[in-house]
């Protein structure tokens, strides 16, 4: 069994009255007019973002919203007005909110194209701190090496010095000569006396005397070119 509770008659047309009435209306008709104002700064707002992505699509999407949101105003179509210029604000909202996201992940972007920048300018400093040292080294290996040059050079040029200059080979030959002087040795021999006459000869004879011996000095010089 259903039980219907009626109001009174009274009642329910008071109320009809009052959401019929000129202030409400006026209410009603005012705060279409600020929902559409509010989107309209919040359109406004999202159409200075730049329009990458998403934010593209929530730009024109809430711009349409918000050209409905004045049309119904105009119309003094209160309830749609309201309606459609929340939606506005939420379309210009969600834009907003996109183009923050993207900004984000921008700036997350540069600080890695940063830190991979950093890197490489610490790897090429690197690189050539290196590459200065082994030129360095290089250099210093080169000279060495000139210094060696240079070195063999002047002993080469000392070499065919003392090749090209002649050379004196100085012989001495010694003779000694022993040389022979004649002597004369005399002797006197006797004879027996014949017929008591006496006879007395006298001999010479010459024997030879070894003399001081004389020695020869020959000296040599031969002079060759090499």
């Amino acid at each position: 069994m259903r039980i219907f509770t009626k109001l009174p008659l009274g009642v329910a047309a008071a109320a009809l009255i009052a959401t019929s009435s000129p202030v409400f209306a006026q209410g009603k008709a005012d705060r279409a007019r600020a929902a559409v104002a509010e989107a309209r700064a919040r359109v406004d707002t999202a159409a200075q973002l730049a329009p990458e992505g998403e934010v593209s699509r929530y730009q024109v999407e809430a711009k349409a919203a918000l050209r409905s949101a004045e049309e119904n105003l105009a119309r003094m179509s209160k309830d749609q007005a309201i309606a459609t210029a929340n939606e506005a604000s939420r379309l210009a909202d969600l834009a907003i909110a996109a183009s923050q996201r993207a900004q984000a992940r921008a700036t997350d972007r540069a600080a890695a194209r940063a830190d991979v920048e950093a890197s490489r300018r610490a790897d090429a400093e690197s690189a050539a701190a290196s590459a200065q040292a082994d030129a360095a080294a290089a250099n210093a290996r080169a000279e060495a090496a000139a210094d060696s040059a240079r070195a063999a050079q002047a002993e080469a040029a000392a070499a065919r010095a003392a090749q090209a200059a002649p050379v004196t080979v100085t012989t001495e030959t010694v003779k000694t000569t022993a040389a022979t002087a004649p002597r004369t040795v005399t002797r006197t021999a006797a004879r027996k006396p014949v017929a008591k006459r006496k006879v007395v000869r006298t001999v010479k004879r010459s024997t030879p005397v070894r003399a001081a011996a004389v020695t020869e000095r020959t000296k040599t010089t031969v002079t060759t070119q090499r």
